[in-house]
């Protein structure tokens, strides 16, 4: 039977230690593990259906990672991310990313075009209907279009790496008041930049906007508005 942590579900497809290590780590990063918030192996043990020796394992991996933080009694906390790891993911984005507009323009063809004209009328839908999760998987999937689109796997394979740190500040963006309307009509842009045949137009307007959106989240957070 599969095992559930947050959205996660473990179906014993990997070995066990990939499994433990790769819910954990995805927990994290989309914030179902709060900062700060302490790692009991037994009870995440219980939780996965698994032993603790993974569990142990798999921390110890994270701690590796600076995901999970050693507490001088003892023990693991889920680490607290800095301004400075937000400026370093979305810098890190904004580069990434935009190489990605810049190609997928490129190859774009009427197929790719369809597609994303579908995501962002779904993403619509969803705004209408103040469905927030919606939104959120029409974001990452318009995202998700256009590093495919882009045809270069190393680009891909870089982006997914921090894909998960991509959704969790997503979710943060889309919460806040004004931020969805905005995004669907920056993405919109950025699709017509495309179409155009403006490579470098869309890349851009790519940058532009995952910019914005850190801009707005450490202003959020330094008032204290978000729990990074």
């Amino acid at each position: 039977m599969p095992t559930t942590l947050g959205r996660l579900k473990t179906k014993k497809s990997k070995p066990l230690g990939q499994e433990v290590y790769e819910a954990l780590r995805t927990s994290i990063l989309v914030g179902e593990l709060a900062p700060d918030q302490r790692l009991i192996e037994e009870q995440l043990a219980a939780e996965m259906g698994a032993s603790r020796t993974p569990v142990r394992e798999a921390i110890q991996k994270l701690e590796a990672e600076n995901l999970v933080t050693r507490k001088p009694k003892g023990g693991f906390i889920v680490r607290r991310m800095s301004m400075k790891d937000v400026e370093e993911v979305f810098g890190i984005r904004a580069v990434l990313e935009g190489y990605a507009a810049f190609l997928s323009t490129k190859n774009l063809n009427r197929q790719a075009i369809t597609k994303m004209e579908e995501i962002l009328d779904k993403y619509d839908e969803c705004l209408k209907n103040g469905d927030n999760d919606g939104m959120i998987r029409m974001a990452t999937l318009f995202h998700d279009r256009l590093y495919r689109t882009a045809k270069s796997n190393i680009l891909h394979q870089m982006i997914a790496r921090l894909r998960d740190y991509f959704y969790r500040y997503r979710m943060m963006l889309l919460e806040l008041p004004g931020m969805a309307g905005e995004s669907s009509s920056e993405h919109r842009q950025m699709l017509e930049a495309m179409k155009r045949g403006d490579a470098e137009g869309a890349e851009r307007m790519v940058k532009a906007h995952i910019l914005k959106g850190q801009e707005v989240l450490l202003r959020e957070a330094k008032a204290g508005n978000l729990n990074l």
